[in-house]
């Protein structure tokens, strides 16, 4: 099995259509690139190491982009509300690149998927997320809530549960079993 994880705003340049279009629902490659997605498919099951798999399906994503990405103020956006401590509100976000709360919240949407609030708050669950399963015992809940940016534990473990399914305590459990270095990043 190979799987692709996009970069915000990937998804657009590589796929052509909104994210916003996909989200929450699973489409298979071939409603997307029809008769493409079987003969990709074909290359990747007759390749022999796991790295021509990658370089498969790097290039067919690399053939078929629309290049671009997202826009100047959007990537701006992403990298700021991607800070691991203290992301700007969004509101002043829309000042700092010239757009209203609006126009940002809807140009957000489109090239990323979902509004700036939702991936700010994906941004601060992941950053939460990583450290819990990086964690060898258990911290002091209520500090790790505050230091993740969390009002108080009881938002940290709502949210937990909200992306995860897990309280971030049945997380740190769940991650000792759970492979960490089990991807190749392609950055190139």
């Amino acid at each position: 099995m190979v799987g692709v994880h996009f970069k915000p705003g990937g998804v657009r340049a590589a796929l052509g259509i909104s994210p916003h279009e996909l989200l929450g629902t699973h489409v298979g490659l071939d409603t997307l690139w029809n008769g493409a997605a079987a003969d990709l498919r074909a290359e990747v099951c007759e390749a022999r190491s796991v790295m021509e798999r990658f370089a498969i399906v790097e290039s067919a994503l690399r053939t078929r982009s629309r290049g671009g990405g997202p826009t100047r103020e959007v990537a701006y956006a992403v990298d700021a509300l991607s800070l691991e401590h203290h992301p700007p509100a969004i509101e002043s976000l829309a000042r700092e690149v010239g757009f209203s709360h609006r126009r940002l919240i809807q140009l957000f949407t489109t090239e990323i998927g979902m509004p700036p609030k939702r991936f700010a708050r994906l941004q601060r669950f992941r950053h939460a997320h990583e450290a819990v399963s990086a964690a060898l015992s258990p911290p002091h809940w209520a500090t790790f809530a505050i230091e993740h940016g969390y009002a108080d534990q009881s938002h940290m473990i709502r949210e937990f549960q909200e992306f995860s399914g897990m309280t971030p305590a049945q997380q740190l459990r769940q991650s000792r079993y759970i492979a960490k270095d089990d991807h190749i990043a392609l950055t190139r």
